[in-house]
């Protein structure tokens, strides 16, 4: 879930491509972001991923918005973050595990 300055709140999902060796190298994907009332942005993101406290990944990366639904219609725009690990992959959950991410964005919408 992600929670925002302005008390917006979204879910998040995340999917893409890892290219690790021993818990460290690069990944590339996408974020989508969908808000209360439906409306959605989606991001290409890149970065870096490498062991950290009690061997769970930190990341790192930057990202471009490159569509956006609803109220986010023709955004454009560029973020940076970071995140670390703070739960450890489940093959009964099969999932990564839950990660916090600390996100900075900046993003323009059409003048309406």
């Amino acid at each position: 879930m992600g929670s925002y300055e302005n008390g917006d709140t979204s879910t998040f999902q995340n999917w893409g491509t890892l290219d690790m060796t021993k818990g460290k190298g690069t990944f590339e994907g996408y974020g989508k972001h969908t808000f209360e009332d439906g409306s959605t942005t989606l991001a290409r993101l890149q970065g870096t991923v490498e062991p950290g406290p009690k061997g769970l990944p930190l990341y790192k990366g930057t990202g471009e918005y490159i569509k956006g639904t609803g109220r986010f219609e023709g955004i454009t725009g560029s973020m940076t973050y970071t995140g670390k690990g703070i739960t450890p992959y489940s093959k009964e959950k099969g999932l990564w595990g839950d990660v916090y991410y600390d996100v900075s964005s900046t993003y323009t919408l059409p003048s309406k």
